[in-house]
C-alpha cells in the first residue's frame, strides 16, 4: 500500500510511455522510461520533501572516481558496442567496495557494476572504459530469457550503496549523484538520461530481484530536468 507521500503523484507520458512519479516504496516504472526532461517540466512535477527547491540551481558537481585497477577481472568483460540505457540497483549492505570488487567472487556469488554510488554521493568507476561489468543476472530481454549476459553488455550497471533490508533509503546525495552520472551518460551516447529500467524490472523469474529499493524516480526526473545544466561531472572521465 502506499504511504502517505506517495499520494503525492503525476503522471508523465510520452509517445506511448509512462512514468508515474510518486514517494512510495515499490512503484514500478513499467517498460522504457524513454521521456523528453521537457515533459517532467510541462508536466507540473515538483519536488518531495528531499530538499527545498531553490536549492536545486546551486552548482552540483561530482567526481567520478577510476578504481577498475583493483576489480577482479573475471568480473567483467569488453563491452562490445555502446550501451542502450541503464540499468538500476541498490547493493542491500554496506562495505559494497569491496564485495563488487572480487568478495562476492570469493563468496561464490560473482556480481559486480560498472559505477558504485557511496552514501555520500561518490561515484566510483568499478571497471575500465570500455569495459561492461556482470550485473544483471538471468534477465528477460527481447521476448526471451537471457542467461548469457546480454542485459550486462546493453546496459550500463548503476549499484547505489544502501542497506535495504535494515529499512534503509537512498540518500540525497545518491540521487542527485546517479542523475548527474545519467545526463553524463546522455549526452555520451545520444540517449534518454530516463532511459532504463530497475533490476526488478528485467530480472527473471519476476519478483527474482525488488532493487533499486525505495529509488525515487520522479525526484531523479525532476533533479535532471530543473538542474540539467548545473549536475556536472569532473575528474576521470565516466564512459
Amino acid at each position: 500500500m502506499a504511504s502517505k507521500r506517495g499520494a503525492r503523484q503525476a503522471s508523465i507520458s510520452r509517445r506511448g510511455f509512462a512514468i508515474t512519479a510518486a514517494r512510495a516504496v515499490g512503484v514500478a516504472v513499467a517498460g522504457w522510461v524513454q521521456i523528453r526532461l521537457e515533459d517532467v517540466l510541462d508536466s507540473g512535477l515538483r519536488p518531495t520533501e528531499r530538499i527545498p527547491q531553490p536549492e536545486v540551481n546551486a552548482t552540483m558537481i561530482y567526481r567520478v572516481q577510476d578504481v577498475s585497477a583493483a576489480t577482479l577481472s573475471t568480473l567483467y568483460a569488453p563491452r562490445p558496442k555502446s550501451p542502450i540505457g541503464f540499468l538500476l540497483h541498490t547493493t542491500d549492505g554496506r562495505n559494497s567496495l569491496a564485495w563488487l570488487q572480487g568478495a562476492s567472487a570469493a563468496a561464490g556469488k560473482p556480481a559486480s557494476a560498472d559505477f558504485l554510488i557511496t552514501r555520500l554521493g561518490k561515484i566510483l568507476r568499478l571497471v575500465p572504459r570500455g569495459a561492461h561489468s556482470y550485473h544483471a543476472g538471468v534477465c528477460r530481454w527481447g521476448g526471451r530469457i537471457d542467461g548469457a549476459n546480454e542485459v550486462s553488455r546493453l546496459f550500463v550497471g548503476i549499484e547505489v550503496e544502501n542497506a535495504d533490508s535494515a529499512g534503509e533509503e537512498p540518500t540525497e546525495m545518491q540521487h542527485r549523484a546517479v542523475a548527474a552520472l545519467l545526463l553524463a551518460a546522455a549526452s555520451k551516447y545520444g540517449w534518454s538520461p530516463l532511459r532504463g529500467f530497475g533490476h526488478y524490472g528485467l530480472a527473471y523469474p519476476m519478483g527474482r530481484r525488488s532493487d533499486p529499493h525505495a529509488w525515487d524516480w520522479g525526484y531523479m526526473a525532476w533533479l535532471m530536468a530543473h538542474a540539467q545544466t548545473s549536475l556536472t561531472l569532473t575528474g576521470d572521465a565516466a564512459f
